[in-house]
């Protein structure tokens, strides 16, 4: 494991606009210096069963927990005062983050991230975690029901059946990206802070977690980001949308533009036509955009032993790696080299 980096504190001019220490502060305040006693309590009604210890030369735990919740959405705000490493199992629902005060660290398969104060993150229901509150540190998180974002996902998409998920690990903290999310919470948090809150009718409350869900479906980078940023277009042929369907399917498969033209049930040029209009590329182009989206995801789990780039873009279909190294960094702002190397600092 890498040198722990010091503790970081909440500026004045941090990025992300969630940084008010009073963050729930009206909501009744759980406290604890004992380390098996705060574990204890977060296993029963914060997170899952866990393993909680402190982190070396840290002993003076000063543990408070506030909590609100929005149906399918649980709001936390929680610091724990002294250094502790906590190892998780698979959580079976997100964990969207908001690092207010200090650092935190992440571990999950052999990617790491550091969460500075300021920034967001989530972590994925899928696989077990551990993951380093060094001293100082305080964040708002929201658990939030695997189902209610699957849910949504089928609503914005018309998908039936039931699909992954799975949200980039690295932190956000550019506002342009998630600033809407950011005050959304935020605005969640001071209603429910009031005893007047109307939050607490049922319906209210779920139509409440439903845009939470869609705010973060549209903000967060995920494996399916491609199916829901079309929906502001206006709505397309059902035949864009098979082909769309084949390509997320089979993106790892050799495919033709033949192939996608049987899959449409249209001509060539039918098919090429709709395409640049709804989605403003080709059917080929949006192949492309789906393989570099996987093969950042392969290269963002990295870690030792992890196949080289030439091996992810050769698996994906790439034939020629000078000019994938080229898309790739058009599109993600870094060559995938650079991706590779970032998920392997803590291998």
């Amino acid at each position: 494991m890498r040198p722990l980096p010091t503790v970081v504190p909440a500026t004045p001019d941090s990025k992300v606009a969630i940084r008010d220490a009073d963050a729930l502060g009206h909501r009744p305040t759980f406290r604890t210096c004992d380390l098996e006693h705060a574990r204890q309590y977060i296993a029963r009604g914060v997170l899952v069963e866990h393993k909680l210890a402190y982190l070396p030369r840290e002993r003076a735990l000063d543990f408070r927990h506030r909590q609100a919740k929005l149906g399918g959405v649980v709001i936390n705000s929680m610091e724990y005062g002294a250094g502790v490493m906590v190892t998780a199992p698979p959580l079976g629902f997100y964990l969207l983050q908001f690092t207010l005060n200090g650092v935190c660290e992440i571990w999950q398969d052999k990617a790491h991230t550091v969460l500075p104060a300021g920034s967001v993150a989530i972590v994925n229901p899928f696989r077990p975690y551990r993951k380093a509150w060094h001293a100082g540190t305080r964040q708002l998180f929201l658990r939030i029901d695997r189902h209610l974002i699957e849910q949504e996902f089928r609503l914005w998409t018309g998908v039936d059946e039931t699909v992954r998920i799975e949200f980039e690990l690295s932190p956000i903290c550019d506002m342009t990206k998630i600033g809407t999310l950011s005050r959304y919470v935020r605005m969640l948090c001071d209603d429910l802070n009031d005893e007047t809150s109307g939050l607490s009718h049922p319906q209210v409350c779920d139509r409440m977690a439903s845009g939470l869900a869609s705010l973060l479906l549209a903000s967060m980078p995920h494996n399916r980001t491609l199916a829901v940023a079309p929906a502001a277009s206006p709505v397309a042929p059902f035949y864009v949308r098979r082909v769309e369907r084949f390509i997320e399917q089979h993106a790892r498969h050799s495919i033709a533009l033949e192939d996608l033209t049987s899959v449409a049930g249209v001509s060539t040029r039918a098919l090429q036509m709709a395409f640049r209009r709804f989605r403003n590329t080709t059917p080929m182009g949006y192949l492309r955009a789906v393989r570099l989206e996987l093969a950042r995801t392969e290269l963002a789990r990295g870690g030792q032993g992890a196949p080289s780039v030439a091996a992810v873009a050769n698996a994906l279909e790439f034939g020629h790696l000078g000019r994938f190294a080229r898309d790739y960094k058009a599109r993600f702002g870094e060559p995938p080299s650079q991706t590779l190397r970032r998920s392997d600092v803590g291998g």
